[in-house]
């Protein structure tokens, strides 16, 4: 690019020969280098400004781990009855993950499982924790062994799409517009025309095929959306595609304050997501606090019980003793 006597070159290009300094702003998957060949007041504040922009677009984007999560605090040996105090600990990502613990497979029950944070780290990264404490019982055993898992999930947005509707004050049509079609949601309920004291009240669906969809309706993209506006419908499935369908209602009636430059503007915009799970597992070895051996005899009073060689003398004198008698 050039603007006021400033080259920018992308990532991978040479900076062009000539007087003059030369001025490299990094970000995250792009490299600015700018030549300056007359340095001005004006330009110094672009640059900044150009600075500023490509920070608030690298805090915008999000940040995924390439790892799992890291678990502490496991022995590689315990006892029945021993307490297990595990510590689960996210990769610094953007947005902030959530932990799950799971015991042989399954889920640990809440009471167990304590969650701590986010706690911001560096370059705007969060990171989260989770606890799991418990009493080893058998009933924790697969054959003598006990498996922990953490999972750190995400919800990654990677699509918006909208269906917006436009009413005017004049009594004429309603018209609709429909951005990225292929994945737009569906408005219904729609009248052919509106006027302060008619009641708006209409749907916005969205089929879930295998990612999550969030549902937001918007008047005049305003973001604070009175709730006594919405209502927000279960989650059904068709009975012939076996399709989920989310279903958000919005109705609320007419007044002047809700025109804005005569005209109101009605978006509903579903947000699609993937849910990004990572996992990390540990395998414990329990062992039973039984001594291995066999016991001939078991003194429950706390006495020593006789041994083989005081009982033999014992039958001998009685022998004799019999003997003597006769």
């Amino acid at each position: 690019m050039y603007n006021n006597h400033v080259h920018i070159y992308t990532d991978g290009s040479t900076t062009a020969s000539g007087s003059g300094g030369a001025v490299v702003i990094p970000a995250r998957g792009i490299t600015l280098r700018i030549k300056l060949s007359h340095v001005t007041t004006s330009t110094a504040a672009e640059l900044a400004a150009l600075r500023g922009a490509l920070e608030y677009i690298k805090s915008q984007r999000p940040m995924l781990p390439d790892r799992g999560p890291v678990i502490e605090g496991v022995r590689g040996r315990y006892q029945l009855g021993d307490i297990l105090n595990a510590t689960c600990r996210s990769r610094p990502s953007k947005p902030a993950p959530f932990l799950n613990w799971f015991v042989n497979g399954k889920p640990a029950p809440s009471h167990q499982v304590t969650h701590k944070g986010p706690y911001r780290r560096a370059n705007a990264l969060q990171a989260s924790v989770s606890t799991l404490r418990f009493q080893i019982t058998a009933r924790h055993l697969a054959h003598g062994l006990l498996r922990l898992r953490c999972s750190s999930s995400i919800n990654k947005n990677h699509s918006r799409s909208s269906q917006e509707l436009l009413i005017g004050t004049q009594r004429h049509l309603a018209s609709e517009k429909t951005y990225e079609e292929e994945n737009a949601p569906t408005v219904t309920g729609v009248k052919p025309y509106y006027s302060v004291g008619h009641t708006i009240d209409v749907n916005c669906s969205a089929v879930m095929t295998t990612d999550e969809i969030e549902l937001e309706w918007f008047i005049n993209d305003d973001e604070h959306m009175p709730s006594s506006y919405l209502t927000r419908y279960p989650v059904s499935r068709h009975s012939e595609t076996g399709l989920r369908e989310t279903v958000v209602r919005l109705r609320f009636v007419l007044q002047p304050r809700h025109y804005h430059n005569d005209e109101l503007r009605l978006r509903c915009t579903a947000t699609f997501s993937k849910l990004l799970t990572l996992s990390s597992e540990e395998t414990v070895l329990v062992a039973s606090q039984q001594t291995p051996g066999f016991h001939i005899a078991e003194s429950h009073s706390g006495r020593t019980a006789p041994g083989c060689g005081t009982l033999f003398w014992t039958a001998l004198e009685a022998v004799f003793v019999f003997f003597l008698l006769r």
